[in-house]
């Protein structure tokens, strides 16, 4: 068992030194790709420059062929001209500019003025690459262009690698180029990777060794520290352990050490606490069984009163109904006498305009009083010719002095009823804000009344939740009983099964 789980905690460490090897070779990759980058870049920036330097020797024979085209010249002194000044141009030391034409026939080398003059078509590199033959084809195709090739470096007879940038001025048919030697970028990229594999063989071997030396140091405490638990997990707090050093396993040991003692204390204090709550679980027995005798006491009695407060609610709800009622009658009441004044407002109208109108009616008969006086008269003078009409006149006297006599009589009863309609409404005036009083006093007793109802009603619910609780009391109290019985037999389990634990003090 020991064996397997230091394997498993070797094993660990294994995997991290593979781990570490795979992750150094990743970077190995990344740092091998990087390079590869760096150097395609050297190799893009001196072609940038190559072609650059090409441009400025292609203007050098453009400025003599416009010479040549002005007439100041004629074409074979612009290309000598031309010639003499591209040999003597040099840059980053010894590089150079060479002139061909299409033929392929070497017109210009600063270098080999041994080729000036001659045939350089079956001129090939080391690989068998006819040079000139390509640049010429690169010329003619696009007019200018890159063409890889071998080389000797100047006062060298040695051919190493070289990109060329050429182009072809066509008036003339001839071909200026000039090239960069790239042996310089391959050998520093070797050189570069050389370091980074050096760098990474010394950074693997170095974590291989780092993880080898942590495995042996790991193994010997961590075996140490499992006898201990193991010890520990068998109930024995006899064994002593602790660390030599201050590293992360010897703090380990120290700890386990100090956490074995602890718990010997532990258990010390365990074993007297279950015989205290044995004596304590006891004593809280008995006092439950008497709060539970006292709290079924208290639960009848909240019942009995729960039921007395809903009795009194119910009374209260039938007295609140009344009272509302009340209140809708005086609020009726008081709406019916102010309507009634209004009548009486309009009755008293119409009784002045009947007066105002029996007056004229009064008027009209003292008129036709008088127009009847004067008809008899008439009649009179006509002697026997006015008898009829006479008669006609004193009827006409007769209902006119009725008329008048009525209409009197109509306007006596007429102020009377004015003055009994001002008594009135004088009276409702007088009643009506006592009246409001009332009903605003009915209006307020009701609102108290629903007030003192609501209050009432929230009281039976609190006496319904204080009756629930105290039933719920006196079922936990019985509940706290039995369990205070079960404890105090917990406690005897306790101290048995604590028991078990050997320290120093159990010999």
């Amino acid at each position: 068992m020991k064996s397997n789980k230091i394997t498993k905690i070797g094993g660990k460490l294994n995997l991290m030194v593979v781990a570490g090897l795979i992750g150094l070779t990743a970077i190995f990759s990344l740092g091998i790709h990087s390079l590869f980058m760096v150097k395609n870049t050297m190799l893009l920036d001196r072609k940038t420059k190559t072609r650059n330097l090409v441009e400025v020797a292609f203007g050098v024979i453009q400025y003599y062929g416009s010479m040549v085209e002005s007439g100041k010249l004629n074409k074979e002194e612009g290309l000598s001209y031309a010639l003499s000044t591209l040999k003597t141009l040099r840059y980053e030391k010894d590089e150079y500019f060479w002139v061909n034409d299409l033929e392929p026939r070497m017109l210009m080398h600063p270098y080999k003025s041994s080729m000036d003059g001659k045939y350089i078509g079956d001129f090939a590199d080391p690989i068998g690459k006819h040079l000139f033959v390509e640049m010429v084809k690169v010329a003619r195709e696009k007019g200018e262009g890159f063409v890889n090739y071998y080389w000797p470096k100047p006062g060298e007879d040695v051919p190493v690698k070289k990109i060329s940038y050429v182009k072809l001025y066509r008036p003339w048919g001839i071909i200026v180029g000039s090239g960069i030697y790239v042996d310089d970028v391959e050998r520093e990229f070797y050189k570069r990777a050389v370091n980074a594999m050096i760098l990474i063989i010394t950074v693997g071997f170095i974590v291989v060794v780092t993880i080898i030396a942590l495995n042996r140091s790991l193994v010997k405490p961590l075996r140490k520290a499992e006898t201990v638990a193991n010890a520990i997990r068998n109930g024995d707090f006899t064994t002593r352990i602790s660390g030599t050093g201050k590293d992360e396993i010897s703090m380990l040991l120290n700890s386990l050490g100090k956490m074995a003692e602890n718990l010997t204390n532990a258990i010390k204090g365990v074993k007297e606490q279950a015989r205290s709550i044995a004596t304590t679980s006891e004593q809280i027995s008995q006092s439950a069984i008497s709060l539970s005798n006292n709290t079924n006491i208290q639960a009848a009695a909240t019942e009995e009163a729960k039921a007395t407060m809903q009795d009194f609610s119910h009374i209260f709800m039938k007295n609140l109904a009344n009272v509302r009622e009340m209140e809708k009658i005086a609020l009726s009441t008081f709406e019916n006498a102010e309507g009634g004044i209004q009548y009486v407002k309009e009755a008293l109208d119409s009784i002045k305009k009947i007066a105002e109108n029996i007056k004229i009616v009064e008027e009209l008969a003292d008129q036709t009083n008088l127009l009847a006086l004067n008809a008899t008269i008439e009649a009179a003078r006509a002697g026997i010719h006015g008898r009829g009409f006479s008669v006609v006149a004193a009827e006409v006297n007769r209902l006119a002095e009725s008329s008048r006599i009525s209409a009197g009589e109509i306007n006596t009863v007429a102020i009377e009823s004015l003055e009994i309609g001002k008594k009135a409404t004088d009276v409702i005036h007088q009643i009506l804000p006592s009246l409001k009083k009332t009903t605003d006093f009915i209006s307020k007793i009701a609102g108290d009344t629903e007030a003192l109802a609501d209050k009432i009603k929230q009281t039976s619910i609190i006496m319904e939740q204080l009756d629930d609780t105290t039933q719920g009391n006196a079922a936990s109290s019985e509940e706290l009983a039995s369990i205070s019985s079960g404890m105090y037999a917990q406690s005897q389990d306790l101290e048995n099964i604590v028991s078990v634990f050997r320290t120093n003090e159990d010999g």
